[in-house]
């Protein structure tokens, strides 16, 4: 646990855990939606999508 709370006391640390838990909790839920929509939508337009998330989330 002191490694981890000495991880925690950077604020450089910290910020890249907010950014990387934020930009994850929006790339799942915009994965999600890809899955739901995937039953209607075109595969071009999935893997489009797939692309873009994957350039997002690098």
């Amino acid at each position: 646990m002191s490694a981890v709370t000495r991880r925690l006391a950077n604020p450089w640390v910290s910020f890249f855990i907010v950014f990387v838990s934020t930009t994850t909790a929006a790339a799942i839920k915009r994965i999600a939606l890809v899955m739901l929509s995937s039953v209607t939508e075109d595969s071009k337009i999935m893997t489009a999508m797939v692309i873009y998330l994957r350039l997002i989330t690098r």
